[in-house]
Formats: C-alpha cells, structure tokens, sequence
C-alpha cells in the first residue's frame, strides 16, 4: 500500500513537469504584430506575387519551429505554430522545400529539407499557403487555400519578417 503511494506522488510529479515543460513551449509569446494589425500593409510589390506562409496555434508542437526554402535558399528558419511568414515571389513556379527542428532550449535538431508542392506565381497576386502538421509525429506539409480560408487561418498568426 505505501509503495503504491509512492509511485502514485512519483507520477503525479513527472505528469506535472511535463505538462509544465509542454504548456512552456505552448504559450511562448512573440512580441511582433498580428497579421490583422499589418493586413492592409501587405501588397505584392510591383511585378512580384505576395506569398502568405503561416500556419496556425497549436498545443504540443509548438516547441516546433521550420525552414522555408524557395530552390534551397533559406527564407526563414524561425517559423512555427502561430507566425506568418510575407515573401515577395518572382512570377513563375517557386519550388517551396521545408525541414523541421525541435528545440527546448540548446541545441536543436534539424531534418533534411522536404519538397512541398510548388506554386504558379503571378504578378500582383496574393497567395496563402497554409503549413500543416501531422499531430504527434510532426510531419509537415504546406497547402495551398483560399483568401477565405487563409485570412480565417491568419487571425491569429504573428509577422515574422519585422525580426
């Protein structure tokens, strides 16, 4: 019977640290605007496409944070749950490759770059590309949607390119 007591305090203490240890990671805050204070602001800038990364709130995977690459040039590589991302795209097909990282602190690991489908970039035109990620395994992949949907997606989306 004491024993019984003692591994149920043992796990109670361990399910508390975790839970603290994912809450940690689940409500780190950035201090950059939302994307519905600096909505008017984006526009394609002339003769390129408006390119929306974002991907929205989660729980867990927040300690989660992803590489964008257009042709294997790095973007950004402090993208993850709750942030967008603004790039001003060539005309053409942009050829979107992402890799995963995971950090609770120091240091970090990184995956291989992925390919994601690629995008026809038009002039003046503004795209949303929604990244997605399989709960608990973490695998990504980005999705094209509509204005609709990525405005709706965005609401609570923090800007990542003021940083």
């Amino acid at each position: 019977m004491i024993m019984r007591t003692k591994e149920r305090i043992r796990f109670s203490l361990l399910t508390a640290l975790v839970a603290t240890l994912f809450t940690a990671c689940a409500t780190k805050t950035l201090s950059t605007p939302l994307y519905g204070d600096v909505k008017g602001s984006l526009l394609p800038q002339p003769g390129k496409g408006l390119v929306l990364f974002y991907c929205k709130m989660g729980h867990v995977e927040r300690g989660f944070h992803f590489q964008i690459y257009n042709n294997n040039e790095k973007l950004t590589d402090r993208f993850m749950r709750g942030t967008f991302f603004s790039y001003q795209a060539e005309p053409g097909q942009l050829n979107i490759n992402t890799s995963i990282g995971y950090s609770m602190g120091n240091p970090s690991w990184d995956m291989i770059p992925k390919d994601q489908p690629p995008l026809q970039v038009a002039a003046g035109q503004t795209y949303y590309v929604e990244m997605q990620i399989a709960n608990w395994t973490g695998n990504e992949f980005m999705v094209q949607v509509s204005k609709e949907e990525g405005e709706a997606g965005l609401t609570q989306c923090h800007w990542l390119n003021p940083q």
